[in-house]
């Protein structure tokens, strides 16, 4: 630094003198290097969470969450995430274990509806290591008590159906998912939404109304099919809305955001679903893998090659 002019002050006798003095600054302080650093994120602190062994290196191919747009789910419903901390704090291990599948309303009537859950099974199974079975249809009269129309015909309350759930959910149920092929709504304010399920009663519903035509769009109509099921369970068991990475349990607004979601959990959620299923990775990844390649869902087998050459590495 050059020399600086500054104003100074100085008490003469009891008056106060003003001069201009020449006088060159005095170095600057050492700023101490952890004041130096910038403050990170929520979304970079639930990323830098330590992470069980054998999952570290997940986060080389894992994608951090994008920036929220106009209309997107983080934009219209701003959430701060949930640590591992906090899922261990929410979740006890399920004790059951087997996801029951409820047809709903005309599903078994529908070629198209059948047929989904036919493909559905085995990913699920794979997905949490649990055994998936089907329970008795819920019936029209009650899963629609509460029906309102709207642009795709008759739209059902997704209470209603979730309340039944629960009469006839088994004992050794880790999680009750229905599924219907009339449109879903949470409340008279929404629109519609693809799924919802209860966070603490491990019951929910899914809709395949907006999902496409299985005939023509089969790869298409299950992965979105299959995003929403195992979203839906994810709450089930106990894991909220994924803010840090692009991840399955992101919370969706529309379609074209649900449909830009990755098949794969994040490494955190992954972890989660650890604690709340017990499930060994390895061999869910193994089993999986065969499940999407079967499906004929190519995305799912390209992202566990992924995740599992980042394991090699």
């Amino acid at each position: 630094m050059g020399r600086i002019l500054a104003v100074s002050a100085v008490l003469v006798g009891g008056i106060i003198v003003v001069g201009m003095l020449a006088t060159t600054p005095p170095p600057p302080r050492a700023v101490p290097a952890t004041a130096a650093k910038p403050r990170l994120s929520r979304e970079e602190v639930l990323r830098a969470e330590a992470l069980p062994e054998g999952l570290t290196a997940l986060t080389k191919v894992a994608q951090p969450k994008l920036p929220s747009r106009e209309g997107d789910w983080l934009t219209e419903h701003p959430e701060e995430g949930q640590s591992l901390a906090g899922h261990r704090a929410d979740c006890q291990p399920v004790a059951g274990r087997t996801i029951y599948l409820v047809p709903t309303g005309e599903l078994q009537a529908s070629a198209a509806g059948a047929r989904v859950m036919d493909l559905l099974e085995p990913l699920l199974a794979a997905h949490f290591q649990l055994k998936v079975k089907r329970l008795p249809a819920l019936d029209r009269a009650v899963a629609g008590k509460s029906e309102r129309k709207n642009d795709l015909g008759p739209q059902w309350l997704t209470q209603d159906i979730l309340e039944a759930l629960l009469k006839l959910r088994p004992d050794d149920a880790a999680a009750v998912m229905a599924i219907t092929t009339v449109d879903l709504y949470p409340d008279p304010t929404w629109n519609f939404v693809f799924g919802e399920a209860s966070y603490d009663q491990r019951v929910g519903v899914m809709s395949l109304a907006r999902t496409g035509d299985v005939e023509l769009e089969k790869e298409l109509v299950l992965k979105r099919s299959y995003g929403t099921a195992m979203h839906e369970i994810g709450h089930m068991f106990q894991l909220q809305h994924c803010v840090a990475w692009e991840c399955p349990m992101n919370g969706c607004n529309h379609q074209e955001e649900s449909d830009s979601r990755p098949l794969e959990p994040c490494p955190h959620c992954l972890a989660k679903l650890m604690r709340a299923t017990g499930l060994d990775p390895n061999r869910r990844w193994a089993e999986l893998r065969a499940a999407f390649e079967a499906a004929g869902l190519t995305q799912g087998v390209k992202e566990i090659d992924r995740e599992l050459q980042a394991l090699k590495k």
